[in-house]
């Protein structure tokens, strides 16, 4: 064999080196980042909580509380090893392994499966708009005990959780798409709708609502008395 073929070979061979070092080169840093192929449906074992992972990355959690109750946010996988969801749950540490889903917040760890059964219907986030609905469903102030549920008849209920565990609730009602009018002391305050959160220009100061990603303790329509 010639000289010239010999170094054609060498060449080749050469440049298979060369693109199998690169190929490990970017599984590592794939590895090194965390980055699985982790978009699918998700629910936690024999519970009635799903997350979806698409695979534009955005996300979906629902957790589902009675055949007409569902509480769905919307968030988007910013890396690998978080999930910034548009509600008080803010940002959770999430790993992907082999067969689960390990979710970290300040509510504890869950433990999700690839789903056996479909989300319901429920599930379906609706898209966020303007318009006279779009106010419509059940908010909390993140970091805080404090929830707004505005019914689609217009029927509103604020609760919060004093330190002293004591649970103050007033009802309201939805005069127009930008304002509630309360029972008490507080009046009629200005909202408004933005970006997928609910803007409260409240008598003490304005208040931002994110979706609930818990429902609403029990006690706060007792509390009412409803």
């Amino acid at each position: 064999m010639d000289s010239s073929k010999l170094d054609r070979i060498d060449a080749r061979r050469t440049a298979v080196r060369v693109v199998v070092a690169a190929a490990l080169l970017a599984m590592s840093a794939l590895q090194h980042a965390g980055a699985q192929p982790i978009a699918g449906l998700w629910q936690v074992h024999e519970g009635l909580m799903w997350i979806q992972v698409n695979v534009d990355r955005s996300t979906l959690r629902c957790r589902f509380i009675a055949e007409d109750s569902a509480l769905v946010v919307r968030g988007v996988l910013e890396s690998a090893n978080a999930i910034k969801w548009k509600s008080a749950l803010g940002t959770e540490e999430v790993e992907f392994r082999r067969d689960s889903l390990a979710a970290r917040s300040s509510y504890g760890v869950l433990t999700l499966e690839p789903a056996q059964e479909l989300m319901p219907s429920l599930c379906r986030a609706p898209s966020p708009s303007n318009d006279s609905n779009a106010a419509v469903g059940l908010w909390r102030m993140p970091g805080r005990s404090v929830w707004i549920q505005i019914d689609s008849d217009g029927s509103t209920l604020k609760c919060g959780t004093l330190s002293d565990a004591t649970v103050v609730a007033v009802k309201g009602v939805l005069e127009t798409p930008r304002s509630i009018k309360w029972t008490n002391a507080w009046g009629i305050e200005p909202l408004d709708t933005r970006d997928g959160s609910l803007l409260v220009k409240a008598r003490f100061g304005d208040e931002t609502f994110e979706p609930a990603e818990v429902p609403m303790p029990p006690q706060c329509r007792r509390q009412a008395g409803g």
